[in-house]
């Protein structure tokens, strides 16, 4: 196990995200992802749009590669309910 994924599994999943932030609906995030095609074509990865879109502040949505691996972060952080 490296360091990065000891991280991510003793920390709880607020440790990422910003406190104020308001989950977003399963509706917008849906629409999102199928607008995201966009902004893929101009080379923004997925976490930076996402942070984009919905105003997120996260250390690491930005450094995923794979667009899974930001999708499951999405997912373990609760940003959408």
């Amino acid at each position: 196990m490296n360091p990065f994924d000891h991280m991510v599994t003793h920390l709880s999943s607020d440790a990422f995200k910003d406190t104020d932030f308001k989950s977003i609906s399963k509706s917008d995030y849906d629409l999102f992802c199928k607008e995201y095609v966009f902004e893929s074509l101009k080379g923004i990865n997925f976490g930076t749009a996402f942070q984009k879109r919905f105003g997120v502040r996260d250390r690491v949505l930005g450094m995923f590669s794979k667009q899974d691996d930001t999708m499951a972060h999405i997912t373990y952080c609760g940003y959408v309910k």
